[in-house]
């Protein structure tokens, strides 16, 4: 798992690692190091909304790691050092990268299971797949897996198709530009870290407001009833 998916998508993560997926069984979610040093320098940010994630995230993973979950592992420092093909390794992504071939390594001489790296730095997928790890984004891994994220706005799709459409273009539009609004003034760059990215849907609009609840939507009603 790359960063970004911890800061993006971790209420996803906690369903992923306590479910049962059909032809596979559960998952084992591996944290490389690396990964647990970049959400230590983030939790540090002067970035409201990245040092907000890092810092849930990593409280996601100690009551992982404290609760010796079976299906969340972190890189140990053995692994690290452990070397496979001499390969060269020269920053984070190829840290990522080493962690992806020893679990390969140990997958292959287990004679099961696949790795599969996600992450939505298209770059990273791009190097994984250059040297043989199959690689994907969330909304790909989402789909392979046929697991839909309880998060994501699945119900009342009967109730809009009712509504009249003129009207819910026009709440979309409204609440589209009052979010983009609030991100803006949350974070300058908040398009590299929201859960999804515009052009919204409806549906996105509303899972959005529940992801990003917490840190960025839940103070401006604060305000407004101040």
């Amino acid at each position: 798992l790359d960063t970004n998916i911890f800061l993006s998508h971790l209420k996803f993560l906690d369903e992923l690692k306590d479910t049962v997926i059909k032809g596979v069984g559960r998952p084992l979610l591996v944290v490389p190091w690396v990964v647990l040093q970049e959400l230590d320098s983030l939790k540090t940010s002067r970035r409201r909304f990245p040092q907000m994630r890092a810092s849930i995230a990593i409280r996601f993973l100690h009551s992982c790691f404290s609760a010796s979950h079976p299906c969340v592992r972190g890189q140990t420092m053995d692994e690290v050092n452990t070397e496979v093909n001499n390969r060269a390794i020269c920053n984070n992504d190829d840290r990522i990268l080493h962690c992806c071939s020893v679990y390969q390594a140990k997958l292959k001489l287990k004679g099961q299971g696949t790795v599969i790296l996600c992450s939505n730095d298209i770059q990273l997928c791009n190097k994984a797949l250059v040297n043989g790890v199959k690689a994907v984004d969330w909304k790909t891994l989402v789909s392979e897996l046929h697991v839909v994220p309880t998060t994501t706005c699945t119900t009342h799709t009967r109730e809009f198709s009712a509504v009249d459409q003129t009207a819910t273009k026009k709440f979309r539009r409204a609440l589209s530009k009052a979010v983009e609004m609030e991100m803006m003034a949350y974070d300058e760059e908040w398009k590299e870290i929201v859960a999804v990215r515009p052009p919204w849907s409806l549906k996105d609009l509303l899972f959005l407001l529940q992801e990003h609840w917490r840190e960025v939507f839940s103070p401006l009603l604060s305000r407004g009833g101040g």
